[in-house]
């Protein structure tokens, strides 16, 4: 047989690679592209690049770490204990500092472009090439995955493990080395989000019903290292918690409470911590925790007793728990995206290429629902199907429904709507009339459910986000934006007692004394009880030199809320205004012991050594404010005026 020409090799070489490169390539260009510009859009928008909300305790964490102590301070309660170190660490690469976080956006901005790439595969893997495109490009050319996937938290990174798992699991051929990467990926998951731990029953359950010509020793084994995987990157998570806290937690001490947030007979099916515990979660719940078993209580004997609370409840009360569960099923299929930390209906109005992208939860989620039914009976699917039902099946089941919650599924939803759509029109050129009949009933079933109006008491306005630019703002420094930003959400809200409050501490620090007094009059007026606002005013009356009026409040905050730090600290400055060292000093440490990471009780705990004369033991309070807060001016200049240099860590 003679020999090819060259260029006939040379053409099938060619269109060899433009069928295995040029689809991915698509895929990731299109993700890049939708990213940058976004990035660009809002690269100078402080809600994007501004730590607010949980961000600032993560951001507090990391600046810690990077002063030294590599193992922070006190029993992890926040859901992303990893997420201080990928701070740090791209802190330590770029030399940004702690004001803006463009550098981490960007980052996890990128990694979002993988994951697209990720889901690409998957899809490929599940239902072919076409699929596969256009599984990536849901995911490329959706405004939601740029938007959570740019929020400064670690959830960016969930949707790239869901879809890294599934992958892993799509296969009748395991090994040791596949089932230790799915266990190390979901233990890597579970260090963003500790309910990723339950993603270990389905792919356990994978292995051991799908994997096909292996004995069940084999399989026993293949499940043992699942799980020593997903053991061995937790463990040093556990371990730096009782080292530093003398307690066993898994991961994080927050999971009870979450458990009570979403079952209990207030609760709305999403994030609504009770009232007494909004302005702190932590501290709060805890002394409600406390004082309920009659004794102080460690970390994980907090998370328990809520724990028992909210399983007592779902017992005691089957047909609410039913019904809010209903509810919380409702909220997952609602094209509404409820918001828990930033606010994409709020950032997508603002946004030019947000606002053009058209795969959004409400438009994905039917034909997700289509390709789930449609792709049921074939087994390579049940994995991810089994992965995306006991992910989103817990937060309907046990906690409660956010659009970031809910988000990380967007991975396997893509794959599932793309199968879908490839499957209908199979079945059209097939003209297999029963399953365009199923695919049709089901596209206008999910459409109805997403579509239908979400409850109103899940919906916020945009006075919500207005808040959190206040936040931003007053993390960068720029009182006078926040007070403009809180005018706005006051405006919108005129009973949002939160806005009113933080607006008159913008206005302290402003030195506007009538407009702090308007503010937080107003703040008073709404909660007349509540420990925050109580203390706040105390704040303006120290402002203001009246120190007795002053201590009638912050004791009125300390008397209500006991583990109230800000009230704490106030209190620690009216005793030293009396000349009481000893009693500010011991209350200043009680405010510490509480929370090692406020800044400010460091700050007072130096002005009480520096009038006891121990300017040692106060030049150490002034750095250890300057660690947890840089930006702290005072406690930059006292140091300066004992010691004659700046801070040194």
């Amino acid at each position: 047989m003679p020999a090819l020409p060259y260029y006939f090799i040379l053409d099938g070489v060619v269109k060899d690679a433009l069928r295995r490169y040029v689809p991915p390539a698509a895929v990731v260009a299109a993700a890049l592209a939708v990213r940058l510009v976004y990035f660009a859009e809002f690269r100078d928008f402080p809600l994007f690049f501004a730590a607010t909300g949980d961000t600032v305790e993560y951001a507090r964490q990391a600046h810690t770490i990077l002063a030294g102590e590599l193992l922070g301070r006190g029993v992890y309660f926040h859901s992303s204990p990893a997420y201080p170190y990928f701070i740090g660490a791209v802190k330590l690469v770029t030399w940004g500092g702690f004001a803006a976080f463009r550098d981490v956006a960007l980052l996890q901005l990128l990694v979002s472009v993988a994951t697209a790439a990720l889901v690409f595969l998957l899809g490929k893997r599940l239902a072919g090439t076409a699929a596969g495109v256009v599984a990536g490009l849901i995911y490329a050319l959706s405004p939601t995955a740029a938007f959570y996937d740019g929020e400064l938290l670690m959830d960016f990174l969930l949707p790239a493990v869901l879809a890294g798992v599934a992958l892993l699991a799509s296969t009748k051929r395991w090994s040791l080395g596949r089932a230790a990467g799915a266990g190390a990926l979901i233990a890597l998951g579970a260090l963003a989000r500790p309910s990723y731990l339950l993603l270990l029953l389905p792919a356990a359950l994978a292995i051991w019903f799908l994997a096909e010509g292996t004995s069940r020793l084999a399989r026993g084994k293949y499940v043992a290292a699942l799980v020593a995987a997903a053991a061995l990157v937790v463990a040093p998570c556990a371990v730096r918690n009782y080292v530093v806290g003398r307690d066993v937690v898994l991961i994080s001490s927050n999971g009870g409470v979450n458990l009570l947030i979403g079952n209990n007979p207030q609760a709305s099916g999403t994030f609504k911590a009770p009232e007494p515990w909004a302005a702190h979660l932590e501290a709060l719940s805890t002394a409600y925790a406390e004082e309920k078993v009659g004794r102080p209580l460690k970390p994980s004997e907090v998370s328990a007793y809520f724990t028992r609370e909210a399983v007592k409840y779902a017992l005691t009360l089957p047909d609410d728990y039913l019904t809010k569960v209903g509810r919380r099923l409702r909220l997952l299929a609602s094209a509404y995206e409820i918001p828990n930390h930033m606010d994409f209906n709020f950032f997508r109005p603002r946004s030019g290429v947000l606002k053009i992208l058209p795969f959004t939860w409400g438009i994905i989620f039917p034909w997700a629902l289509a390709g789930g039914v449609l792709a049921a009976p074939r087994r390579k699917f049940w994995p991810a199907l089994a992965l995306a039902v006991v992910y989103l099946g817990s937060l309907a089941t046990l906690f409660f429904v956010t659009g970031r919650y809910r988000f990380p599924a967007f991975a396997l939803l893509a794959v599932f709507a793309a199968a879908g759509a490839v499957a209908l029109v199979e079945a059209a050129r097939a003209r297999a009339k029963w399953k365009l009949a199923v695919g049709a009933a089901v596209l206008v079933g999910g459409y109805v459910a997403a579509y239908w109006p979400a409850p109103a008491d899940v919906k916020v306005s945009a006075a919500y986000s207005y808040h959190h630019l206040g936040g931003a703002y007053v993390s960068l420094g720029d009182d006078r934006a926040a007070a403009g930003a809180y005018e706005k959400a006051v405006a919108l809200e005129p009973e949002d007692a939160f806005s009113w409050n933080n607006l008159g501490l913008a206005y302290i620090r402003l030195a506007d004394v009538p407009a702090a007094e308007r503010a937080l009059g107003r703040a008073l007026e709404l909660t007349p009880d509540n420990p925050s606002t109580l203390n706040s005013y105390g704040t303006l009356l120290l402002y203001r030199g009246r120190y007795a009026e002053a201590e009638r409040y912050v004791g009125a905050a300390l008397a209500r809320d006991p583990n109230n730090v800000p009230a704490l600290v106030n209190y620690g400055i009216v005793l030293l205004v009396r000349r009481d060292l000893d009693g500010a000093l011991r209350t200043l440490e009680r405010a510490t012991a509480l929370n090692p990471r406020y800044a400010n009780a460091y700050f007072n705990m130096g002005l009480v050594y520096e009038a006891r004369g121990d300017i040692a033991a106060a030049a150490a309070a002034y750095r250890r404010a300057l660690q947890l807060n840089p930006g702290n001016a005072d406690a930059r200049r006292r140091l300066a005026a004992i010691t004659g240099r700046g801070p040194r860590f």
